[in-house]
């Protein structure tokens, strides 16, 4: 398990006076082994990890932001062909600009449902 980074962040919330609920959320993404970070966001899109996905927005990640690579979380999903994390984050607010061309190729090239439906 990771505690690191995740330990630090829950440390630093419960010092800063977070809510009850973003405490929580951060506490269960620290015992699944996530950090609070875009690029675990998006580690979690890549695993259909719909339930930690839930969590990171209840910690206040912006759903359409972008990891250490420069991709959203809904371009990560849609590229590990997870249709349930890729649908999930398209009615979260996953997408604040266009998917790009590569992204819709890969959908469609693994035959992604998401890919169909977005």
């Amino acid at each position: 398990m990771k505690f690191g980074h995740g330990l630090w962040v829950l440390v630093l919330c419960f010092g800063a006076g977070c809510g009850d609920r973003s405490g929580a959320a951060l506490e269960k993404l620290a015992e699944r082994g996530y950090s609070l970070s875009m690029d675990e966001f998006g580690r979690a899109a890549v695993e259909g990890d719909v339930i930690a996905l839930e969590w990171f927005l209840e910690a206040g990640v912006r759903p359409g932001g972008r990891d250490s690579l420069g991709l959203r979380a809904i371009d990560r999903s849609l590229l590990a062909g997870q249709d349930d994390a890729a649908a999930w984050l398209w009615d979260h607010g996953g997408v604040e600009e266009p998917v790009g061309a590569a992204v819709w190729r890969a959908g469609i090239s693994s035959g992604s449902a998401a890919t169909v439906r977005l």
